[in-house]
């Protein structure tokens, strides 16, 4: 949106069907968090530097306030090295989706953006949690 590439309308009708296609498996979002934000914006009302764009973690701190999330028993999920960054700024575990690519590698080492796992898809990336689980289990 900031870029102008996208309008609220059809950001607000990407939302409503993601959350259509979820629920026809009884799934849903506990929450929704967006950053518009951007320091190069087209768009005056959206141009800014905020904590809340990833790299920086202002958007996963809100999250686990609002929903008393654990961050250190999270996981951030995401295909570029900025989800990693803001995922580990955060304390969670973290997993790159995709494949390992040589600059990615040398991105990684230059930007500090190490994930914890790799996969090459979301459900690789769920059934990884599923695995790990057993470490985080409360007494």
């Amino acid at each position: 949106m900031a870029k102008g590439y996208l309008s609220q309308k059809t950001f607000d009708k990407i939302r409503e069907k993601m959350n259509d296609e979820l629920a026809k498996d009884g799934a849903y979002f506990d929450g929704e968090y967006y950053c518009f934000h951007h320091p190069e914006a087209k768009v005056a009302r959206l141009k800014t530097n905020c904590g809340c764009r990833k790299p920086e973690p202002g958007l996963l701190f809100q999250a686990a306030k609002d929903l008393n999330v654990d961050l250190s028993r999270s996981w951030m999920i995401g295909d570029g090295l900025s989800d990693i960054k803001a995922g580990r700024s955060a304390g969670c575990q973290t997993i790159l989706l995709g494949k390992m690519k040589c600059e990615l590698c040398h991105l990684m080492d230059e930007q500090d953006a190490h994930p914890d796992f790799i996969a090459p898809n979301l459900l690789e990336a769920a059934n990884l949690i599923k695995r790990h689980k057993s470490e985080f289990i409360e007494l």
